[in-house]
């Protein structure tokens, strides 16, 4: 390949996955310090004192910085090789030694319960022993052959296997438990960066599903598609949402540092779990069980309509509104992972439209 074509990606050839190593690292440790020290406001506004506000940081740290620091290919291929000689056994371990921590803050807060932790232990080690079993297998056609193909795809059946076993439990609720600061009557759910580093580990680093796109290091190309399809998300769904009563104008009174730290959890905290999810994994899948012609259309078209489905058992359920405004949403983030291949761009599309929502149209759900 000559060194000035251009990638997947849009970026070129010639900058090789090392050369963006440090800004890729950067950037994942100045949203490593945000993200933290937005928690830390948090709980310190949620009434702890400043011991308990530290204790619950830490805890905080366990699940959040993870998801955060595996953004970065070299870690992601260190951690891999580490897992490589027994991928279940290990992968295990560090979930267990994660929920044993949190175990151990909750009981000296006075708010440990077993079950939830059992319940979320069992969950994980099933997620962990069916995905433990992923090894790329000869690569599945693109849908667009002229393409550079990626990376091998794990074999369907498998992959589809452990996708579902981590997805349902999770979005049916079945498994939670994790709130900080433990015990406070404000607390934050940290249930869901659990899961995120969770299927961080067994989707991206353990079977190195290519094309999900888990980057922080974003070009002004990615940012472009970002910003097109929120807008043409946005010149669509606004005047259909506020025709059907589903919106109103008005949101919460909120200072800029507020509102900073609501962006920031909105994208770390909603935005790139589902779409690295919603995209990087089931639209992928899809588009890779389509080969050929109108493949990559169909793979994108049925992601968006699981994805407005997956939001029907939102409070008060169901709501056909907001699970067809969300497979509209689905096909504008659907679009710019398609366009980028990186589920942190369509995250800021997905974050973007959440913030405005609640913002600016007084929305307390996300989607």
């Amino acid at each position: 390949m000559s060194t000035s074509a251009t990638n997947p990606t849009g970026s070129s050839a010639a900058q090789a996955p090392g050369s963006r190593a440090p800004r890729e690292a950067a950037i994942a440790l100045a949203l490593a310090a945000s993200g933290l020290g937005a928690f830390a406001l948090f709980a310190r506004r949620s009434g702890a004192g400043a011991a308990a506000a530290a204790a619950a940081g830490a805890a905080f740290a366990l699940f959040f910085i993870p998801c955060v620091l595996l953004s970065v290919r070299p870690w992601r291929a260190g951690l891999r090789a580490w897992l490589a000689p027994a991928p279940r056994l290990r992968s295990g371990g560090l979930w267990i030694l994660a929920l044993l921590a949190y175990a151990g803050y909750a009981a000296a807060c006075h708010a440990l319960v077993p079950a939830e932790l059992l319940r979320l232990a069992v969950y994980g080690i099933a997620v962990i022993v069916v995905g433990g079993g992923l090894r790329p297998a000869s690569a599945v056609p693109l849908a667009d052959p002229s393409r550079p193909g990626p990376p091998a795809f794990p074999a369907r059946l498998p992959f589809l296997a452990a996708l579902l076993v981590f997805w349902l439990p999770a979005e049916f609720r079945l498994v939670g438990g994790l709130r900080l600061p433990a015990g406070a009557a404000q607390a934050f759910d940290a249930t869901h960066l659990a899961l995120f580093a969770l299927g961080l580990l067994v989707f991206v680093v353990q079977a190195h599903v290519p094309r999900v796109g888990y980057t922080f290091a974003l070009s002004r190309r990615d940012l472009a598609h970002a910003a097109v399809g929120l807008a043409a998300f946005a010149a669509l769904a606004i005047p259909l949402g506020l025709a059907s009563g589903f919106i109103r104008p008005g949101g919460p009174h909120l200072g800029p540092l507020e509102r900073a730290v609501s962006a920031l959890a909105i994208y770390l905290g909603v935005a790139c779990p589902e779409e690295v999810l919603f995209r990087g994994l089931i639209q992928n899948f899809l588009e890779r069980s389509w080969p050929g012609r109108g493949g990559r259309a169909a793979a994108l078209a049925l992601a968006s309509l699981v994805f407005g489905a997956a939001h029907l058992d939102e409070p008060p359920r169901p709501d056909l509104r907001y699970a067809l405004l969300a497979t509209l949403a689905g096909l504008a983030y659907g679009w710019v992972w398609m366009r980028t291949r990186r589920a942190t761009a369509s995250a800021l599309t997905h974050a973007a439209v959440d913030f405005l929502w609640m913002h600016l149209f007084g929305g307390v759900r996300t989607a």
